[in-house]
C-alpha cells in the first residue's frame, strides 16, 4: 500500500499537530494507507534538541528584536540553511534508515527546516520522492522557498503571492489554508459545552492558551482580569508548562470560576465553551479559531512568525491585539459591550477560514502517488 512520510521539527508543537490532522484525513478515506511521522530534529539530536529549544524560546523572549532580525533576513536564512545542511550532514545515515525503514512514495513537511534538507538532497539527486510542503503560518518566511519542493500548500492567496515573487512555479502552489483537526468543523452549543466542562452554562466565558508551551502573559492576565470583578469564568489551558499550570492553579484555588487545565487533546470542545479567546497567534491555533468562528484576543505575539500572524488576523479583522496586559480588562468589557463587533468579527472569519484544508491537502498527496502509478481507491470527503 502507499506510504506517507510526514517530517517537522519537534514534538509538542503546532507542526507535529498539522501533521496528525493531514494524517487522520488521509486514514479516514483509505485505513489502508501507511503513515509516519518523525520529529526530524528531535531524532537528528535528541540530547542536543531540546537544549537548542529551550535556547530558541529564550532568544525570542529576551531579545525579541534581535529574533526578529534573524527570522527575517534572506541572508540569515541562507546561511542557516547552510549551517542546517552542515549540520544534518552528520546525520544523513540516519536520513536514510528513515527512508529505508519507512519508504515513502511521498514525503510531506509541515516545518521549514526538514523541507529544507530534504529538498537539497533532491536538488543533489540522492532522494528522488515528491515533496510537499505544507505551510503553517500565515506568512512564507524566507526559510520555505525552494525550488525542489513539488507541490507547496499555502494558508492563503497573499502566501501564494510571497512564493511566486520568490520565482516558485504557481503550477506548484495551492491554496488550501492551514490544516486543522476535522473534530474543529464539529460545534456543539455554548451551554452544552460549558456544562460537560463542569462550568456554568449560562455565564459569559473566555477562554485563555499560550501554545503546547503554555507562553505569554497568561499570569499575569489571569491576575488582571481576576481583578476586574467582572461576572466571568475562565479556562485556561497551560499546554505542558507544568511550572504555569501549579501557579495558576495555586493563584485560582479559592475561584469557583476559573477552571484550570494542562495540555488538552479536546480543544474544540473548550472552543466551543467561549464567547472569545485569549491567546499567543499561532498558526494552528488561530486556524483553529478561524474554523470555529472564535475571535480572538492576542496576547504576547512571539517575534518573527507570530507577529506576522498577529498583523494578518488584525488586518482580516477577526483578532484584536493588546499591546499591554494593563488594557485587557478594558478590551474584554468592550468585546461583551459591543456583541456587533463580535459578530462581525465572527463574519469575517467565515470569510478566510478554511475548516476542510487537511481534506484538501490530502487530496493533493492522492495526486501525487496517483502520479507514480500506484492503484487504490480514494473518495474526497466534504
Amino acid at each position: 500500500m502507499p506510504r506517507i512520510l510526514f517530517l517537522y521539527a519537534t514534538d509538542h508543537s503546532g507542526h507535529k499537530r498539522a501533521a496528525d490532522a493531514i494524517q487522520k484525513s488521509l486514514l479516514f478515506h483509505n485505513p489502508h494507507l501507511e503513515t509516519s511521522s518523525i520529529g526530524f530534529f528531535s531524532h537528528h539530536y535528541p540530547i542536543l534538541g531540546p537544549f537548542l529549544f529551550k535556547l530558541y524560546v529564550d532568544l525570542m523572549r529576551s531579545v525579541p528584536n534581535i529574533w526578529d532580525y534573524l527570522y527575517n533576513s534572506e541572508d540569515i536564512a541562507s546561511l542557516t540553511k547552510e549551517l542546517g545542511r552542515f549540520f544534518a550532514s552528520f546525520n544523513v545515515s540516519k536520513v536514510t534508515q528513515i527512508l529505508s525503514k519507512t519508504k515513502p512514495d511521498v514525503i510531506v513537511c509541515t516545518q521549514a527546516i526538514p523541507c529544507s534538507f530534504i529538498a537539497h538532497e533532491k536538488k543533489k539527486g540522492e532522494i528522488r520522492i515528491p515533496l510537499i510542503a505544507v505551510i503553517t503560518d500565515f506568512v512564507a518566511n524566507p526559510y520555505w522557498p525552494n525550488h525542489d519542493v513539488d507541490c507547496y500548500c499555502v494558508p492563503d492567496e497573499e502566501i501564494k503571492l510571497q512564493l511566486m515573487k520568490k520565482n516558485i512555479n504557481e503550477k506548484r502552489i495551492y491554496v488550501t489554508g492551514i490544516p486543522v483537526d476535522n473534530s474543529f468543523i464539529r460545534k456543539i452549543p455554548k451551554y452544552e459545552a460549558r456544562a460537560k466542562l463542569g462550568l456554568n452554562p449560562y455565564m459569559n466565558t473566555i477562554l485563555m492558551m499560550g501554545g503546547n508551551q503554555g507562553l505569554g502573559k497568561i499570569l499575569k492576565a489571569v491576575k488582571k482580569l481576576i481583578k476586574s470583578k467582572n461576572n466571568l469564568q475562565f479556562i485556561i489551558a497551560t499546554g505542558y508548562n507544568e511550572k504555569l499550570y501549579k501557579k495558576l492553579k495555586k493563584v485560582c484555588s479559592r475561584n469557583k470560576n476559573i477552571l484550570v487545565l494542562g495540555h488538552q487533546k479536546n480543544v474544540s470542545r473548550l472552543m466551543d465553551a467561549a464567547d472569545f479567546l485569549i491567546s499567543k497567534p499561532g498558526g494552528l491555533t488561530s486556524s483553529e479559531a478561524l474554523v470555529k468562528l472564535l475571535p480572538m484576543i492576542i496576547l504576547s505575539p512571539l517575534p518573527g512568525q507570530e507577529q506576522k500572524n498577529a498583523f494578518y488576523l488584525k488586518k482580516h479583522g477577526v483578532a484584536e491585539l493588546c499591546k499591554n496586559v494593563r488594557n485587557l480588562s478594558q478590551i474584554v468589557v468592550n468585546f461583551y459591550k459591543n456583541k456587533n463587533k463580535i459578530i462581525r468579527f465572527q463574519r469575517n472569519a467565515l470569510a478566510i477560514s478554511h475548516p476542510y484544508a487537511s481534506n484538501q491537502i490530502a487530496e493533493q498527496i492522492i495526486k501525487f502517488i496517483n502520479h507514480k502509478n500506484i492503484a487504490f481507491r480514494y473518495q474526497t470527503h466534504h
